[in-house]
């Protein structure tokens, strides 16, 4: 029974803890309600949707190829192409830029004058909420969100007061 007991707790602080995450991750670097477009570094606050965001660039690897020897002996990095994002799929899929696939192991036995790799960069927003949410609020109090700002105010349901009862509040910073 005691086993059921600590299952059921955990599960529940899990739950809790999910259904709570105040951060999310993915999209472009567009703030949707501004329409405003954003790059590598960039952050900013949106005070409409209460969200604190960011965003930056990582470079995704699409294919490695092997080439002919075009006599670059001397070179000693890797030789690199950038693809734009709308050809990243056809790309990856070796239906442009078509060439002799290989993994990172045959990639280590051949000279770096024979290798090159295409990549794509893609940005990656992030964002978490100003918002403290309440959480505990007792059923005589109500949790209401000021108009205009990132916060709630509790407040005695009859009288409009500052409630008395004890509540937590929940969020990231």
């Amino acid at each position: 029974m005691k086993l059921y007991l600590v299952i059921a707790v955990v599960l529940s602080s899990c739950l809790f803890d999910v259904s709570n995450a105040q951060c999310f991750m993915g999209g472009r670097c567009v703030d949707t309600n501004t329409g405003n477009r954003y790059t590598d570094g960039d952050s900013w606050k949106n005070m409409d949707t209460c969200l604190d965001c960011s965003c930056s660039q990582n470079k995704r690897l699409l294919k490695t190829c092997s080439i002919k020897n075009f006599d670059l002996a001397d070179t000693t990095i890797s030789q690199e192409v950038i693809v734009d994002s709308n050809l990243a799929e056809v790309v990856e899929n070796n239906l442009l830029f078509r060439c002799n696939k290989i993994s990172n192991k045959r990639v280590s036995k051949l000279p770096m004058n024979r290798v090159v790799r295409f990549f794509t960069m893609e940005d990656s927003l992030s964002c978490c909420s100003l918002l403290f949410t309440p959480v505990g609020v007792h059923e005589d109090c109500v949790a209401n969100k000021v108009e205009g700002q990132c916060k709630y105010e509790v407040v005695n349901k009859e009288t409009g007061d500052d409630c008395d009862h004890p509540f937590g509040m929940v969020g990231k910073k």
